[in-house]
């Protein structure tokens, strides 16, 4: 079986590329920036929106809290991403929250802008429910793993998906920068049992461990880990 990519991440940086090649006059004019630092939050779950969210700078999770205060996150945004479009086109209230997880520099985009565009560009339109179609698929897939594998095998996917997804990132320094509330809350787990089984993939040498900071040594070993060979 092929290793499934995209789980846990969140990317639409097509959507933002092709808005602002098409659209930077018209973006200039009505966008707005803003700063969050860490731990401030975008919107909270249960708001009607009224704008849409382009990320210039930093990481933001996606997530939810249940009636007990449990978090769990849904997937994490990096730089250059869209947030919130989805549920301008469904015209309900947002199904979950997001907030900071760095310093971010975001930019705003008053709704109604992205109404004109569905209205009348209809590529941009194709390209925004394609980019749903993936992000269904991607959740699906992650609910699927959290039902049916072990903790261990789940860390181990994530590392996995996590290293991918911070080598990404403008200002990488090879490692994944998370805290371990935050990777435990993506996993489904408690910081114990995830502490437990980062130490246990210290030991079989698959990754290097420097404080909060992960680095994956051992790709394969990680993949073997998961079950998916």
């Amino acid at each position: 079986m092929l290793f499934p990519k995209g789980n846990f991440l969140e990317d639409n940086q097509d959507l933002a590329e092709y808005l602002y090649e098409h659209y930077s006059n018209e973006t200039e004019d009505v966008e707005v920036l803003i700063k969050l630092k860490k731990n401030q939050v975008l919107f909270h779950q249960g708001v009607f929106p009224s704008s849409v969210f382009i990320v210039k700078k930093g990481v933001l999770k996606v997530y939810t809290v249940d009636g007990n205060g449990k978090e769990y996150i849904f997937s994490l945004v990096k730089e250059n991403n869209i947030i919130g479009y989805s549920t301008l086109l469904s015209n309900t209230p947002y199904l979950y929250s997001i907030s900071a997880i760095t310093n971010c520099e975001i930019v705003v985009i008053n709704k109604d802008f992205f109404h004109s565009l569905f209205d009348s560009d209809s590529l941009f339109l194709k390209r925004m429910n394609a980019n749903l179609i993936r992000s269904l698929i991607a959740f699906t897939h992650n609910a699927h793993i959290i039902a049916n594998y072990s903790v261990r095998e789940r860390t181990a996917l994530s590392l996995i998906n996590l290293d991918d997804f911070f080598t990404k990132l403008s200002y990488s320094d090879g490692f994944i920068d998370l805290s371990r509330m935050n990777h435990s809350n993506i996993i489904g787990t408690s910081v114990e049992s995830l502490v437990r089984i980062l130490h246990d993939f210290k030991v079989e040498n698959l990754i290097e461990v420097d404080k909060s900071k992960i680095k994956v040594l051992n790709k394969q070993g990680l993949i073997k880990a998961s079950g998916f060979i």
